[in-house]
């Protein structure tokens, strides 16, 4: 059953995933400095977390893009955040730049016509990231 299938992917795959990027998220928030950010236990972090949410982007299909839709939007919010907080690292960058191709590609075209909403959102997060890399790399 479809459903079920939804149900054991959401359990298994993205609740864990979402815990992990909200508990890095709380210590982007709790850092008073940046040396805590850039040890290498929470670089493997970032670099991990991203690598799987690019493959579950990779792997989405059009059946699953109004169920992925809200928990894909607040990473690519994280993302444009991390992109800011790991521009040196060009790893980081480069997983965070084919995180937002991956969408581009695989989700945008199924986003279906009543979203519009959803896509001026993710809209945004891609002119934050442009933004973002764009003040890093200038000059």
């Amino acid at each position: 059953d479809y459903n079920l299938m939804q149900m054991h992917f959401c359990t298994t795959v993205l609740q864990p995933l979402t815990e992990r990027f909200e508990r890095f998220e709380r210590l982007v928030q709790s850092s008073k400095s940046s040396n805590e950010l850039h040890k290498e236990i929470n670089i493997k972090e970032v670099m991990s977390l991203i690598e799987t949410l690019n493959g579950i982007v990779e792997g989405v299909s059009k059946k699953v893009i109004t169920h992925l839709y809200p928990f894909i939007l607040p990473r690519l919010q994280q993302g444009v955040q991390l992109l800011d907080i790991y521009h040196n690292y060009g790893e980081i960058v480069e997983l965070i730049l084919g995180m937002f191709n991956g969408v581009i590609e695989k989700f945008l075209p199924y986003i279906e016509s009543n979203m519009t909403e959803a896509k001026n959102q993710i809209y945004h997060c891609f002119v934050c990231l442009i933004q973002v890399f764009s003040r890093h790399n200038s000059g």
